[in-house]
């Protein structure tokens, strides 16, 4: 016929705007055998006897006490000056409550710390006792070493926390620079390392699971 106010070309369109006719589909399907899914490997186990590394960082006058567990390389910090405010940051029995705080935090997860790195700290040399009584091997570097991988952390959180508060156009109170510490090594977590043999991240070996 003529005179229509559509063509061949509309009549090709509907399908691609409409969709094909749902009846038609199903008259057309041909049964099929189910097709099996695939089996997915479960997860390695993670080793559970881990060395951490320890550390004191300073952001805008803010002390944390920073851990690095190894082989899984799994960040937590923990703010000194809201751990036991009568004491200075870095006094011992301040100190000695982040880590026992820390080292909670693994045991929750049914991980075993064993060693414990640090450098040359008075605090830590101080609480060391404490520490071997619950079953904590505590090793110390010597006067004017660091231990590189817990260094290497620090850094990976201030350049970050630089980059954060660039981005920022207010100041940041004393509570939201905890907040944005414990904010960034969650982020940290998240990052598989360029060097795992797994190719899991920190926060999915933490865990056990996806994420």
């Amino acid at each position: 016929g003529k005179n229509f106010d559509f063509d061949i070309n509309d009549v090709k369109n509907a399908d691609f705007i409409f969709g094909s006719d749902a009846d038609t589909l199903k008259g057309n399907t041909v049964w099929r055998k189910k097709i099996k899914g695939e089996k997915i490997a479960a997860p390695a186990e993670q080793k559970r006897d881990l060395n951490v590394s320890f550390d004191i960082m300073f952001v805008q006058n803010v002390p944390f006490l920073v851990a690095v567990t190894d082989p899984i390389k799994y960040m937590l910090a923990h703010p000194l000056s809201f751990s036991n405010p009568q004491n200075g940051p870095k006094s011992s029995d301040s100190i000695y409550e982040g880590i026992i705080a820390i080292l909670s935090c693994l045991h929750a997860r049914n991980f075993r710390p064993i060693i414990i790195y640090w450098d040359g700290e008075a605090a830590v040399t101080a609480c060391r006792d404490r520490l071997k009584d619950k079953g904590y091997t505590v090793v110390q570097c010597g006067a004017g070493d660091h231990l590189p991988l817990i260094e290497r952390v620090i850094r990976w959180i201030k350049e970050r926390f630089r980059a954060l508060l660039a981005s920022l156009p207010y100041l940041l109170s004393r509570l939201l620079i905890v907040f944005g510490i414990l904010f960034i090594v969650r982020c940290l977590n998240f990052q598989v390392s360029s060097t795992s043999l797994t190719n899991v991240s920190p926060q999915q070996a933490f865990l056990g699971m996806s994420t």
